[in-house]
């Protein structure tokens, strides 16, 4: 296990650039920066105080410069595995790990989106690129870079000869170079050993792309439905928590004081949930509806009630818990 006092808990910045092209297609109001920096801060703070960790934020914006002055040194193609940080023209190749619905275990690289995953890559290969370069947000292990998507461009003759990410993690870098030594890759961050990095849409309920993504079958569960990382959200039916394992907070056996700080984060995350979505309705001068999200924690209906009292609710009943 790594040395928590010598391995930072990094955490990259998402949320604004997420709900702003949420924004754009729902019409809705979003804080400036400001407001999202203000949460990191008191995120930040917590983590440090409770489970005394040593918290890096990178901020959206540093990330998505830098990744663009990286994709603009070479003249290939990008195809982007994720658009949070990608300004320039792209290819975009929808695809995430899903979860299972039931249970919260298990992690299947698959869609993100309505088309299937091989479909995606047959689209590419029919544009005639031979040669292109690879962008993401976050590499961490790079197992499913390495061990699918890359093989997978290969094998329809569309060669990836550089990746460059937004936070490159050691042994993604490791696992890219054992598997494919002659990819350069590059990031604008890299961490030789982190405790975890974890992005931050994934500690606010709600927001495009948070949590881990409900499918079946390489396919995501349509409306998409997830799990952000804090109760209740996070525990399945038999009471199993996956905290430890999504974003390394507690341990496979929680102690009774490790139990109260995941209840003390949880109620956190909800507080900040809370006050983002009541801060877009006030900026939009409407409520926002559990209909129009582009992602919603499990058990939220999907329907045309307002879901900031379904989080009132939720935070009402983890605090009897």
């Amino acid at each position: 296990m790594l040395n928590q006092e010598n391995s930072p808990y990094v955490m990259s910045g998402d949320a604004h650039c997420l709900l702003s092209g949420w924004s754009s297609a729902s019409g809705f109001g979003v804080p400036g920066i400001s407001f999202f920096r203000q949460m990191v801060t008191e995120r930040v703070k917590f983590l440090q105080d409770t489970f005394h960790l040593h918290c890096i934020h990178d901020n959206e914006e540093d990330l998505s410069a830098g990744i663009s002055n990286h994709l603009s040194a070479s003249n290939l193609p990008v195809i982007a595995l994720d658009q949070n940080y990608v300004k320039c023209p792209h290819i975009p190749l929808e695809v995430s790990r899903l979860c299972d619905p039931t249970s919260l275990k298990g992690q299947v690289l698959g869609s993100r989106n309505e088309t299937p995953f091989h479909l995606q890559l047959d689209h590419i290969a029919t544009l005639g690129h031979r040669e292109v370069q690879l962008a993401d947000d976050v590499i961490f292990t790079a197992e499913d870079l390495a061990k699918v998507i890359i093989p997978s461009l290969k094998e329809r003759c569309v060669a990836v000869k550089r990746v460059v990410a937004g936070i490159l993690v050691g042994k993604g870098k490791d696992t890219l170079k054992e598997f494919h030594p002659d990819i350069e890759v590059v990031a604008v961050r890299y961490y030789p050993k982190v405790w975890d990095e974890v992005c931050e849409r994934d500690f606010l309920a709600g927001v495009p792309q948070s949590g881990r993504l409900f499918g079946k079958d390489g396919m995501p569960i349509f409306p998409k439905t997830c799990a952000p990382y804090f109760r209740p959200w996070c525990r399945n039916s038999s009471g199993e928590c996956f905290l430890h394992k999504w974003a390394t907070l507690g341990s496979e056996k929680n102690s009774l004081e490790m139990e109260r700080k995941i209840l003390e984060w949880s109620h956190f995350c909800l507080v900040q949930s809370i006050r983002l979505w009541e801060e877009i309705e006030r900026l939009s001068r409407r409520s926002v509806h559990c209909d129009e999200l582009d992602r919603r924690p499990w058990g939220i209906p999907y329907d045309g009630s307002r879901f900031v009292d379904h989080l009132v609710r939720t935070l009402k009943e983890l605090e009897k818990s």
